[in-house]
């Protein structure tokens, strides 16, 4: 086992775990993303509607959607007025395939990103600090790290010398991702062993990451920082399943 400054690297043989930790990065504040699904309504048109004027969805309240949205395992823009802008979403300096599937995944993996949250509250209520909600937002960048970590095959906070959760936070959120992130990865960077995490459950895997990132001083620092007030969590097991990410973002 070799211990650096900001995670701790395990080998055994062609699998590894890595976490690291890095704070510092500013910000103040996040909004939130509702999650909604398709469903039915009484005496409505529920569901895509085409008109002259363009095309909406409407929810199973009879509302039009509006934002960003998951719609049938998709992603979408609708305009504040309720029209369909684009399939998929876009900002600027982000890559609009990432993004779109982050969303996606965030809405599916929202139960463990709860889970992830009651643990570091755990940790936090140990030490007698408040506790951290969870940002759907923060979330969908925490996502999106995770997915970029795995397309460009680094493991870091920088990419191409750029902070990348400065650059994704301020491209999506609007403004850097608050105090740091703790990022965790396990598996096989040859990419040679398929289906390694087939038998590694994504909750098991949720309490081994959070395991590794409370026995690091660095990545303990973020958890129990007393000026977070939300976190976003993200997950991503690569689609031939060699590797699994999670990352965490926390904001003041």
């Amino acid at each position: 086992m070799r211990k650096g400054k900001i995670g701790r690297l395990h080998r055994l043989g062609l699998v590894i775990a890595l976490a690291a930790a890095f704070h510092g990065l500013t910000g103040v504040s996040y909004g939130t993303s509702p999650v909604i699904t398709a469903g039915s309504a009484p005496q409505v048109q529920r569901g895509w509607n085409v008109t002259q004027e363009g095309t909406y969805y409407r929810d199973a309240n009879g509302q039009r959607l509006t934002g960003e949205q998951v719609v049938d395992g998709k992603a979408y823009t609708f305009s504040p007025d309720g029209w369909l802008v684009r399939e998929g979403i876009h900002r600027d300096g982000l890559e609009d395939d990432i993004l779109s599937q982050a969303l996606v995944l965030t809405v599916e993996n929202w139960e463990e990103t709860q889970h992830m949250i009651a643990l570091i509250n755990e940790e936090r209520q140990k030490v007698g600090l408040a506790l951290v909600v969870p940002d759907f937002s923060m979330s969908v960048a925490a996502t999106y790290r995770c997915i970029h970590m795995d397309r460009y095959q680094y493991l870091g906070h920088d990419y191409n010398g750029v902070s990348q959760g400065n650059a994704v936070g301020a491209a999506y959120l609007g403004r850097a991702c608050g105090w740091g992130e703790n990022y965790y990865y396990f598996g096989d960077v040859t990419r040679e062993s398929k289906g390694l995490l087939d038998e590694l459950p994504l909750p098991a895997f949720t309490v081994q990451a959070h395991a590794w990132l409370c026995q690091s001083p660095t990545h303990y620092e973020n958890i129990t920082f007393r000026g977070v007030t939300k976190v976003g969590a993200g997950f991503y097991y690569n689609p031939d399943r060699t590797m699994g990410y999670t990352m965490n973002l926390f904001g003041l």
